[in-house]
């Protein structure tokens, strides 16, 4: 072999390496690139809800949703949590539960389990709760929900009482998931 043909091939050898080490950065910045615009897609993708007797705009992100989801979670929320008699109170109560976030899902669920205790003395007793939309107040930043609302209670089918409540339900949405994390009454 001689010795120019050996140096023009090392030369060649050399060319090809910085070319393919050029390229692999390339690949590099290009993967890199990919990869935050698919963390991003994400954070921003929206995910159009409509369940049956909803109106309004029902959307939700990873961590943010209309005020028109948001009020009908609330609707569903004290639902569940005041609209009962005897018989549904344990069952509503155990499904309410499960959009407790994990970090309040135990403290949430012994609470639950002193109502449906508390209530099940009085085995002729139901409750209604109910209030008007302009009675929400949605606070997005702090998460919270707070609702002026009208509790009748009925014992035998008679009204006992009515009362005039505040209920503030905090909440989070992760991964486009609504968690409660408290439902307070307050007085």
């Amino acid at each position: 072999m001689k010795a120019s043909t050996y140096l023009n091939s090392f030369s060649n050898t050399v060319r090809e390496n910085k070319l393919l080490k050029l390229g692999f950065l390339l690949l590099l910045v290009i993967t890199l690139l990919n990869w935050s615009e698919v963390r991003n897609v994400r954070d921003q993708e929206k995910v159009v809800l409509i369940p049956i007797g909803a109106s309004g705009t029902l959307w939700v992100t990873s961590d943010s949703a209309s005020d028109d989801y948001v009020l009908f979670m609330t609707r569903y929320i004290l639902h569940q949590f005041g609209d009962y008699t005897i018989h549904t109170i344990s069952e509503q109560l155990e499904e309410l539960n499960r959009h407790f976030s994990p970090e309040t899902f135990v403290e949430a669920n012994e609470r639950f389990k002193n109502i449906v205790k508390g209530i099940s003395k009085y085995p002729s007793l139901a409750s209604t709760l109910s209030f008007n939309n302009k009675d929400v107040l949605h606070d997005a930043v702090k998460k919270r929900i707070k609702v002026k609302a009208t509790k009748i209670r009925y014992m035998s089918g008679v009204k006992t009482g009515e009362d005039v409540k505040n209920y503030v339900i905090s909440y989070e949405i992760k991964n486009a998931r609504f968690w409660i994390k408290n439902i307070m009454e307050e007085k």
